[in-house]
């Protein structure tokens, strides 16, 4: 189940004693207690655990929205000449650029601005949500267009709109929606509208793609396809990924798992996820 990584490999994100809490009352209560995390690019982490447990609070550290009371939570940027092509902008530099380095280079999220994490997270980052959230008047392809145009001058050359316009229709093929792409959000099912949601988290392409939940609001067979999407779109876009879960059934096709107790990220063995996935079988071998 574990992909074997080369030693030399910088891990697309790597939190390093990593703890928050929140005010709770007189006192403070503990949300991520001493984490330690390291994704590869391509490598795909699933992290399990009970309502409240710190799963989402792990994904809004990793993704820069919440800076933790201590430890490093690091990003290795996507180089531009390598990835992102014609897709990246003057902007997309600026990011890396301000915060120490250039694009390819490794910032560390609690050394940026409010300005310069939001620059990073547009450029650097993929979020996939519960809910697929797209704007309701904007057509499957606009949703993934608007995206790349975030933070551009207001004027773009003509070239700059043929590189996005090419990038989401090839991201939409893709998904499977190639014969959607001119529908609105009330024109398409819930896996559909998913499948936007995961193609435009992937327009700018990300070093690291955060997931919460993304089947929860689908039925079996619908979130079967997505976790399946899910898989292939990180592997052929080598973005690290995190996959909050409550669903066993495809553990075991990640490169790792881990289990989230009121705080504690713990990986768990092959035995382990085996006994998440049956867990009748689970408890006969416990007994």
């Amino acid at each position: 189940m574990t992909m074997t990584t080369s030693p030399t490999t910088i891990p697309a994100l790597d939190m390093s004693a990593v703890t928050l809490t929140f005010p709770d009352g007189a006192g403070r209560v503990t949300a991520l207690d001493d984490v330690e995390l390291a994704v590869a690019p391509g490598e795909i982490v699933a992290v399990t655990g009970p309502s409240g447990s710190g799963k989402s609070s792990l994904l809004a550290v990793a993704g820069g929205l919440i800076r933790p009371d201590s430890g490093r939570v690091s990003i290795a940027t996507a180089p531009g000449a390598e990835s992102g092509g014609d897709l990246e902008s003057a902007a997309v530099e600026s990011a890396a650029v301000e915060s120490g380095g250039v694009p390819g280079d490794v910032v560390e999220l609690g050394a940026l601005s409010r300005r310069q994490s939001a620059r990073v997270r547009r450029d650097h980052l993929g979020f996939v949500f519960q809910q697929s959230n797209l704007v309701g008047s904007l057509t499957a392809i606009e949703q993934l267009e608007v995206t790349a145009h975030l933070g551009q001058h207001l004027v773009l050359s003509r070239g700059r709109r043929r590189a996005v316009h090419d990038r989401a229709r090839a991201l939409l093929t893709e998904v499977g929606l190639a014969e959607h792409m001119h529908k609105l959000p009330g024109q398409l099912s819930g896996g559909q509208r998913q499948r936007v949601n995961i193609a435009r988290s992937l327009m700018n392409d990300p070093a690291l793609l955060l997931v919460d939940e993304p089947t929860s609001a689908l039925d079996q067979q619908r979130g079967s396809e997505i976790i399946d999407l899910l898989i292939r779109m990180s592997r052929t876009q080598n973005a690290a990924t995190i996959l909050v879960t409550h669903d066993p059934t495809h553990l075991h096709r990640m490169d790792a798992v881990y289990d989230m107790v009121d705080g504690r990220l713990r990986a768990l063995s092959v035995d382990e996820i085996a006994a998440q996935q049956h867990p009748s079988a689970g408890a006969a071998r416990v007994a």
